[in-house]
């Protein structure tokens, strides 16, 4: 009996030890599993990174290329809206449609380069190794990179519309095959545009459809503020605003003032002191003393010999006023003064100061003429 029960005991034992041992070689494989499944997400994310990581420094090297090329796009269009503005009158349709087209294309080549350079300085953020933070500079470059996609290909869009605004032009000022073609083309666009578009509404959903038009509205009303702005920029360089006043002294006393400008007469002052400092003649010229000349240049812009539009360039006005006076109407005595002349223009003061000496009725000036721009 104690035989049987040792025995029994045994078998008892052994069966536990090959449970115990197949429990801990199934834990075995299980953690190998596990492991091997770690391995294969770990090498995943680290191939996936090296990937993203290229693509990211392939781009990058691509934008910075591409801003050069912007760059000397966007002095092109500059030059050619300022050209526009020199060689175009101010009236008519085709003289607003040229300002409306440079003025688009320079300010959505604008806003593109803007978008490069923010684009650029994010990713070169991520190279500083020395910020802490320069792991998270991965998103924003993502993400600046996927506006930068957008601004692209909605303001490419926007410009493609623009141009093709030209078209109804070409029927309006052609001849009269043109006139012809020029509807046929237009109609078509029309067409082609209402079928797309209705491709497209089916597609999205009515909050998408608002989510988008509102994205474009926003697009559009900041695509006018910088063209406006890009104007705006254009016209002052070309708007002439110098002014130039030359004084001439003969010695028979007579002084002559001329002043050139594209403004208005603002105002003369001419004062007179003896060498003693003491004030003994003073003016203010008033505006029916001058003598007024004005330059203007009047231009005809012609589209295959039909006038298209007429007017004065904004930059070819150009204003001329004379004024003389006699010293000897007003210096009676020997001695030495002071003849002081200030010319007011638009917010603007010129000053000339000039000093003779008058002898046996001869007037000798410490400058003969005097010329100042201002």
């Amino acid at each position: 009996m104690r035989k049987k029960k040792h025995k029994k005991k045994n078998k008892n034992m052994k069966k536990r030890e090959i449970q115990k041992m197949q429990v801990e070689n199934q834990q075995e494989v299980l953690g190998a599993d596990v492991d091997k499944n770690q391995v294969e997400n770990q090498q995943e994310i680290l191939v996936d990174a090296a990937e993203k990581e290229q693509r990211r420094t392939t781009r990058l090297g691509a934008i910075i290329a591409i801003v050069a090329v912007i760059g000397t796009l966007c002095a092109f269009l500059f030059k050619m809206t300022i050209s526009s503005l020199t060689v175009w009158s101010e009236q008519g349709v085709m003289y607003w449609y040229l300002q409306a087209l440079f003025s688009f294309a320079l300010s959505t080549s604008v806003i593109i380069f803007i978008d490069i350079v923010l684009y650029v300085i994010s990713d070169l953020k991520r190279y500083n190794t020395l910020d802490q933070n320069y792991k998270q500079y991965d998103q924003e470059s993502d993400n600046r990179y996927m506006y930068l996609l957008s601004d692209f290909r909605i303001y490419t869009i926007m410009i493609i519309f623009v141009f093709i605004l030209s078209i109804p032009l070409s029927a309006i000022y052609g001849e009269e095959s043109q006139k012809w073609s020029g509807i046929l083309v237009s109609c078509l666009c029309a067409v082609v545009g209402i079928v797309l578009v209705v491709q497209w509404v089916k597609h999205k959903s009515k909050e998408e459809i608002k989510r988008i038009f509102l994205k474009v509205g926003g697009k559009i009303a900041e695509w006018m503020f910088v063209a406006l702005l890009c104007f705006a920029i254009s016209a002052i360089f070309i708007v002439n605003n110098k002014a130039t006043i030359s004084v001439s002294y003969n010695a028979d006393g007579i002084v002559e003032i001329c002043n050139t400008s594209a403004e208005n007469y603002n105002g003369l002052d001419i004062e007179i002191w003896n060498m003693d400092g003491e004030k003994i003649y003073t003016e203010s010229v008033e505006k029916e003393k001058l003598l007024f000349a004005r330059e203007d240049k009047y231009v005809n812009n012609e589209v295959e010999g039909e006038k298209v539009a007429e007017g004065i360039l904004i930059n070819s006005e150009c204003l001329h006023w004379k004024y003389m006076f006699d010293l000897k109407e007003v210096i009676n005595e020997s001695g030495e003064y002071c003849v002081s002349i200030t010319v007011h223009q638009d917010g603007k003061s010129a000053f000339l100061l000039n000093s003779l000496s008058v002898e046996n009725k001869e007037y000798i000036f410490a400058k003969d003429s005097m010329e100042k721009d201002y």
